[in-house]
């Protein structure tokens, strides 16, 4: 329970946060380099509709992270019962020509009753699949509909307006119609995207050619974006570029780049962007070195957090200054998730922090270790509704970390979890949670509906 000296030490901070914001946007003055809101010419969409607004919207989980700040936070009447059933539903391979490959699943997004996942993501165990996006009912054994993704998509998908929104490898961003599966429109984008982020009307993403990309389809001018980082700079794992997805909070939007000199081999440093998106200026950078993957940031009150090398960073949204730092012990920790005055990330274990301060208030002990050892690690972001969190395929008590119902990753008596590899987990981007129900994806392809 958050305490009334904690809400007013935030509700101060988060005026001055206003002002000092002001202040710096106010200073860039002629810096801009170009609008993003405005959508002020590049690539264009071919075919199709507009994208709705933000009011308009279809109502649900309709992206990773739940909005485009990436909080993981769901409204408490917004998820399921203490005791759930599950529905649990079979995505299977994906053929390419006459081969049939199992390639990993992305997490959720959750519109109108319906269930968007895409399949064809790049993994350490299966190399550039192919791909599908698809639509499932959990009344429905089989997918209300499913889309080849020939080249393979680069991350989850979003829903938005009618359709559902998803990035392939082959740099492109297409929109599905959510009902039928039809294509509604398409972008070349000039570079492999992330996993799209919807905001008002809207489309952001980040391209490995270290571009921030803004979509709006039905206008003249349909897209517009902004070069982050020299070409020839990447964020690479393993030679294979695929961008975190950014945060985007009112004006502003959070995305990591590349932070390495051209010529830089031995470490990699990875750099957290404040980009004004009425302006196209950049406000500020936060870099820190590692070589480990990343996860997209999440922003609320204020307050950018982030996961890097191994550890959770709190950095102040209008300054660019670290205000805390937690260490994890772990090389992949998640999308952190915010609520109430309270971090939740998932790092092995998953950890309550004190959004003020960065101390740890609980800990759900997952005894994963390496290879060998009787669970698989805790990865998958938190999703915060009420006094539940929501990680893995159940609830955690929100205030004391206990467990409610559900599954955290031991393949001893698990009928969900499988093998001591990382692809046997959840989804990184983590469950959806939304009209009572919370829905999860396995990365072996498989969706578990609990209601």
């Amino acid at each position: 329970m958050e305490s009334l000296e904690h809400k007013g030490f935030r509700a101060t901070r988060q005026r001055s946060n206003r002002v000092r914001r002001r202040t710096i946007l106010a200073g860039l003055g002629t810096a801009a380099v170009g609008s993003l809101a405005g959508c002020a010419g590049g690539c264009s969409p071919t075919g199709g509709d507009g994208i709705a607004s933000e009011d308009d919207a279809a109502t649900g989980w309709r992206q990773v992270g739940g909005d485009s700040r990436h909080r993981g936070r769901a409204a408490p009447e917004e998820r399921p019962p203490s005791d759930p059933s599950a529905t649990t539903l079979g995505l299977g391979p994906v053929t390419d020509g006459e081969d049939t490959r199992h390639s990993p699943a992305t997490a959720p997004a959750v519109a109108d009753g319906r269930a968007f996942v895409a399949k064809g993501a790049h993994s350490e165990w299966v190399d550039d699949p192919p791909g599908r996006v698809y639509a499932l009912d959990p009344d429905r054994s089989d997918p209300v509909w499913s889309m080849a993704v020939p080249s393979g998509v680069t991350g989850p998908p979003v829903a938005v307006g009618g359709t559902v929104v998803v990035g392939a490898r082959d740099e492109s961003l297409t929109a599905y119609d959510a009902e039928t599966g039809e294509r509604r429109w398409r972008v070349d984008l000039g570079g492999v995207p992330g996993a799209p982020v919807v905001a008002g009307d809207r489309v952001y993403v980040g391209t490995d050619a270290g571009r921030l990309a803004t979509v709006a389809p039905g206008r003249a001018e349909r897209c517009a974006s902004r070069a982050l980082v020299p070409a020839t700079a990447r964020l690479t794992k393993g030679g294979r570029p695929i961008p975190t997805a950014p945060a985007v909070d009112g004006e502003t939007a959070y995305f990591f780049v590349d932070g390495r000199a051209e010529d830089a081999y031995s470490e990699r440093t990875a750099e957290l962007v404040a980009l004004d998106l009425a302006s196209g200026a950049e406000q500020w950078r936060y870099a820190v070195e590692t070589a480990d993957p990343l996860a997209a940031p999440s922003v609320g009150d204020g307050v950018v957090y982030v996961s890097l090398g191994g550890a959770v960073h709190a950095v102040d949204a209008s300054e660019g200054t670290r205000e805390w730092r937690f260490a994890t012990g772990f090389d992949r920790p998640s999308r952190p998730a915010v609520g109430d005055g309270t971090v939740y990330v998932s790092a092995k274990n998953v950890y309550a922090l004190d959004a003020a301060t960065g101390a740890e208030q609980w800990r759900y002990v997952n005894t994963y270790a390496d290879r060998g050892t009787d669970r698989v690690p805790r990865q998958d972001a938190p999703v915060v509704a009420g006094d539940r969190v929501y990680v893995g395929l159940g609830a955690l008590d929100a205030e004391t970390g206990d467990r409610v119902w559900g599954e955290f990753g031991n393949r001893a008596d698990s009928e969900y979890f499988w093998g001591d590899d990382r692809e046997g987990n959840a989804a990184p981007g983590g469950a959806a949670v939304a009209g009572e129900s919370m829905v999860a994806t396995l990365r072996s392809g498989r969706v578990v509906w609990f209601g």
